[in-house]
C-alpha cells in the first residue's frame, strides 16, 4: 500500500483511494471562469481599480497558472499517476469545458478587435 500525504493533511491515505478531487476542482475553475468572463466585461481600460482588487487578480492568475504548470509538468514526466482515472470522469464535464473556452476566447476576440 502506497501511502502518500495530502497539502495540508497529517494522517497519510492511500493513493488509490477516489475522493472526488478532480470533480471539486473542475467545478470550482468552472466557476472561476465564469467569474473571470464576467469580471472582464465589467473592467474597462482606465478604470480606477482598488490596490487590493489588483492584487486578488493577479493572484488568482497566478495561482492558476502555478496549478496549470505542475500539471503540464506531471502529465508529461509521469504519465503512469493518470492511468488509473476513471472512465467517464472527464465526459460529464467535457461540454461545459468547451463552452467556457469559447466563451472565452470569443470575449479575447472582441476584446482585441475593440482595441
Amino acid at each position: 500500500m502506497k501511502k502518500i500525504f495530502k497539502e495540508n493533511q497529517t494522517v497519510p491515505y492511500q493513493a488509490d483511494h477516489h475522493d472526488h478531487e478532480a470533480s471539486m476542482a473542475k467545478a470550482e475553475l468552472y466557476k472561476a471562469a465564469e467569474y473571470a468572463i464576467k469580471l472582464f466585461h465589467m473592467i474597462q481600460p482606465g478604470d480606477n481599480l482598488e490596490g487590493w482588487v489588483s492584487k486578488k487578480i493577479t493572484l488568482a492568475s497566478d495561482y492558476l497558472d502555478t496549478v496549470a504548470h505542475h500539471l503540464e509538468y506531471q502529465k508529461k514526466f509521469e504519465p503512469a499517476d493518470h492511468e488509473n482515472a476513471e472512465e467517464g470522469d472527464l465526459d460529464l464535464d467535457e461540454a461545459a469545458q468547451k463552452e467556457v473556452e469559447g466563451q472565452l476566447l470569443e470575449q479575447w476576440k472582441n476584446y482585441k478587435t475593440q482595441g
